[in-house]
């Protein structure tokens, strides 16, 4: 039966670190979250962000945009953070509304790389893929991580990662396979797991005969957002299974794997939907903001 990798324990540690971490600083790190969309999900995960970090002494200040707002009013208002020193940490939530979506890189480019809180823009980016000691990774990113720490004895927490220890190598020879091509999560985790030493392929949507590159995974990390496109015949035995879809569906949330028996049975590790990576997450972009204000 497979060792499930509780996110939310994980999660509370992690915040409950940060709350200690912000009592001893000179300011109150503050988080301005811009949100460009009327999506549930991501006014669900809004509100989420704020009460954790409302719960560990973080001030955030909620910048809502109306359907009518243009790519040039949201980069305008981005940039202005620039200038505006009370605020830390910024995040643009994704997605966006639909007509805004083809002018995603200029809006994220928009965020002052210094309060770059989530790790999208292009600088950000390119630290974090060379494991530059002081950059901002995605906070997905981090979460997958956290996530495969559970799995190994050796320290993947990206501290450790971007120190320079050259004694990593829990993951040379692994073969992995993400399930997901976006500048959120695929890309930048496959640069950040090839430069560990593991055999990363990137899978998509046009990706023909999905279930033969997941069923030669030692670590499988599917992230599409389209639920339940996994099951337990496309998968490895003993494989480590990150799931970071999470999508409501008539009233369950769901994953792009289908956890049953057959697959629990399957598997070594696996994330459950809810309260795997989603969980993680949160806490992981707290941190960065955090890192930001120290």
């Amino acid at each position: 039966m497979a060792n499930i990798i509780d996110g939310k324990i994980r999660a509370d540690k992690i915040l409950s670190d940060l709350k200690e971490d912000i009592s001893n600083l000179q300011e109150v790190p503050r988080l301005a979250i811009f949100l460009a969309s009327d999506d549930y999900e991501s006014e669900v995960f809004v509100n989420l962000k704020m009460k954790k970090a409302h719960e560990i002494g973080m001030e955030t200040k909620l910048y809502q945009f109306p359907l009518a707002t243009s790519s040039e009013d949201l980069t305008r208002e981005l940039r202005k953070l620039r200038s505006n020193v009370g605020v830390h940490g910024a995040l643009l939530q994704l997605p966006m509304f639909d007509h805004l979506r083809d002018f995603r890189k200029q809006i994220v480019d928009a965020i002052p790389y210094d309060k770059d809180a989530d790790g999208l823009t292009a600088y950000q980016q390119g630290k974090s893929c060379h494991l530059h000691e002081d950059s901002i990774p995605p906070a997905t990113v981090e979460a997958v991580l956290e996530c495969l720490d559970e799995c190994f004895e050796q320290n993947l927490t990206w501290q450790n990662i971007t120190s320079g220890n050259d004694e990593l190598d829990i993951l040379k020879s692994q073969n992995v396979v993400i399930v997901n091509n976006s500048n959120l999560i695929g890309k930048p985790l496959a640069a950040i797991l090839s430069s560990l030493g593991a055999t990363v392929t990137i899978a998509n949507e046009f990706t023909n005969e999905l279930g033969y590159f997941t069923s030669r995974a030692d670590i499988l990390i599917t992230a599409t957002g389209k639920t339940n496109i996994i099951n337990h015949e496309m998968v490895k035995e003993g494989a480590i299974v990150i799931d970071v879809t999470s999508t409501k569906v008539n009233d369950q949330i769901l994953g792009d794997v289908i956890q049953d028996e057959a697959l629990l049975n399957k598997v070594s590790y696996i994330t459950p939907v809810p309260g795997g990576v989603g969980p993680l997450t949160v806490a992981c972009l707290l941190r960065n903001v955090i890192r930001l204000c120290s």
